[in-house]
């Protein structure tokens, strides 16, 4: 992880004056906000071992806020989501909530547990003082764009509504590419889904 402080030579040359704390609540602002539209940071949470006659289980994640998930595997079987239509009689996946996951129907495995493997969508957290070393490395410009779009946008003494709506162009256009990519990444070959016949599942 890198601390905020790592993106304030980006910014504090733009925005004279502006308290640290205002500046790292404008990043925290644009990371979220780049994450959420480009689903850029997409990696392995802990990983849940599930018993037998359990089905909801709470997530672990790495300091940071869940989007959703992007892959969840059983012992490296992957199993589809309760909303894939395309897929029935085997076991799916569901979130009541985005710091649980619930297995339906509820799996029967006999003695010991199975390794729920998991690769998650994620967004720094409100309250983060960092950020991934992932979205340093390749977006700390864009998300630098985003926060100084944010101040410049404030009635203070380093407001510049012109400058303001240029860094808000450069943000959504970086987002965009950072989108491209992701998608990119996620289409390189389809995934076929092996059915699970746990907990009653039609075979």
């Amino acid at each position: 992880m890198v601390n905020l402080e790592s993106l304030h030579p980006y910014i504090l040359p733009e925005v004279i004056g502006a308290p640290i704390p205002a500046v790292n609540l404008a990043i925290i602002r644009a990371a979220r906000e780049f994450c959420e539209k480009s689903l850029v940071w997409v990696q392995k949470i802990p990983s849940v071992p599930v018993a037998s006659k359990v089905g909801c289980y709470q997530l672990s994640l790495p300091s940071a806020d869940l989007i959703h998930l992007t892959s969840v595997k059983l012992d490296g079987i992957p199993v589809p989501s309760l909303s894939d239509a395309s897929t029935v009689g085997c076991l799916h996946y569901m979130q009541p909530d985005l710091e649980h996951i619930e297995l339906v129907p509820v799996p029967e495995i006999g003695s010991g547990y199975k390794l729920l493997e998991l690769r998650a969508a994620l967004k720094p957290s409100r309250n983060a003082n960092e950020i991934s070393e992932f979205l340093f490395n390749e977006w700390a410009e864009a998300i630098a764009f985003g926060a100084m779009s944010i101040l410049k946008r404030q009635r203070q003494s380093w407001s510049d509504p012109q400058g303001a709506i240029a860094d808000r162009q450069e943000f959504e256009r970086k987002m965009s590419e950072a989108r491209n990519r992701a998608l990119h990444g996620h289409v390189k070959g389809s995934v076929s889904v092996r059915r699970i016949p746990f907990g009653g599942c039609r075979g």
